[in-house]
């Protein structure tokens, strides 16, 4: 794993790190979403009807599982980051230069860390992609809604329409940047992986045979 340079280290790591993040930042947000769901519902006139209390309760009930999935989602993420930020921050306080037994001891960590997490980070990985993709249709809705504003009402809320396009759009190509950054160091992480595990089984036999 040695012929891994710092500075390749460096990009692996803040990719991940940054992976983690805005896992954070979506679980929050689900959780956003769904506290503002369950309020406009109970805002709204309480219905008479058995069909539209049913449809209130349905609505009530997909906002508290918004708010259940982000909670879930923010605690699975900040335990997985827990596990990279003490690597981080002795590779962003290390003086150069590293020495390689001290850049080896970081990568065992940091793919000890994915292996044991293997599961979660590849779902980390498919929920970014989705965020992403979400935040880029947003920012096509908001640009449309910007356009629509300036023709009708000639301005109005249009400007607000472009900026939260910007905001979204933003957002969107970063979040899926990240997303395929990583996807790619994963799949370098799981050459390591099965190398190591190829040189664990090689080992037990030797044992085993002597």
């Amino acid at each position: 794993m040695t012929e891994i340079s710092v500075k390749q280290f460096g990009t692996e790591l803040t990719s991940f790190f940054v992976l983690v993040l805005l896992n954070l930042m979506l679980g929050a947000l689900a959780m956003a979403i769904g506290i503002q769901i369950i309020i406009t519902t109970l805002l709204q006139h309480f219905p008479v009807d058995i069909p539209s209390l049913l449809l209130s309760l349905l609505v009530v009930l997909f906002g508290l599982t918004g708010i259940g999935i982000g909670i879930f989602w923010v605690m699975t993420s900040a335990r997985i980051l827990r596990g990279i930020k003490k690597v981080r921050n002795e590779y962003r306080y290390h003086a150069i230069p590293v020495q390689s037994e001290i850049l080896t001891g970081w990568i065992v960590a940091v793919v000890a860390h994915y292996r044991e997490n293997r599961p979660v980070i590849r779902r980390m990985t498919s929920i970014s992609t989705l965020g992403g993709a979400t935040f880029l249709a947003l920012g096509v809705a908001n640009f449309i809604e910007g356009i629509q504003a300036f023709a009708v009402a000639g301005g109005g809320n249009g400007y607000l329409a472009f900026l939260a396009a910007i905001i979204n759009l933003t957002l969107g190509v970063g979040t899926l940047h990240f997303a395929r950054g990583f996807r790619i160091y994963s799949d370098a992480w799981d050459l390591r992986i099965d190398r190591v595990m190829r040189d664990e089984e090689s080992l037990q036999r030797t044992l085993e045979i002597g």
